[in-house]
């Protein structure tokens, strides 16, 4: 399910065809910014195709990150602007790819395939850390995840409770920092 955010009616239209041939369903075409977050908020999409340079008040860029904050749709940007400025700008939006008009079919396709794979992943990994961070709140026991230095991932709410740190706070110190050890018998800071 792809939204096309372009422009150009006749380049918008070959790329209905195009990805229609390909097995994607079209969520619809637009041409402003505007249009497409309203189109994402009615009928989401699982990608956008998106130029850079689109009518109206805000550009693809723009665009972009409004889809991926708001909704979670990742962008692959399909646009005739490769120039140094334009590609550092359309970095800020973290896309899933960047394809350069005139474009081939196999290209299209491969960039839409690994981009909607990358998005299932990551999303398989944010539901993943999201049902580990419920099963640790709602342990009864401090829990305080390191690495392999000792520098604190996260924690549970019981161990917040018992260090008297956020884990906000305590992600990247180090575990020593949040929970000094004590030596039993002599009540000393172990080092």
């Amino acid at each position: 399910r792809i939204l096309i955010v372009e422009d150009e009616r006749i380049t918008a239209e070959d790329l209905n065809d195009t990805l229609t041939a390909m097995g994607y369903e079209v969520t619809a075409m637009v041409s402003t910014g505007i249009e497409a977050i309203r189109e994402a908020g009615r009928n989401p999409p699982d990608l956008a195709l998106m130029d850079i340079r689109i009518k109206g008040d805000m550009d693809g860029t723009e665009t972009a990150q409004v889809l991926q904050e708001r909704f979670g749709i990742p962008v692959i940007y399909l646009t005739a602007h490769a120039d140094r400025q334009t590609v550092e700008r359309a970095k800020q939006s973290s896309p899933l790819g960047y394809i350069v008009k005139p474009f081939q079919e196999a290209e299209l396709h491969a960039s839409l395939e690994i981009a909607l794979h990358a998005h299932r992943r990551d999303l398989q990994a944010r539901d993943q850390h999201q049902h580990i961070a419920r099963v640790l709140s709602a342990v009864d026991l401090g829990i305080v995840s390191t690495d392999a230095s000792g520098t604190v991932l996260t924690m549970n709410p019981v161990a917040e409770e018992l260090s008297g740190w956020e884990s906000a706070d305590a992600v990247g110190q180090s575990v020593s920092t949040i929970l000094p050890m004590i030596d039993r018998r002599t009540k000393q800071p172990k080092t």
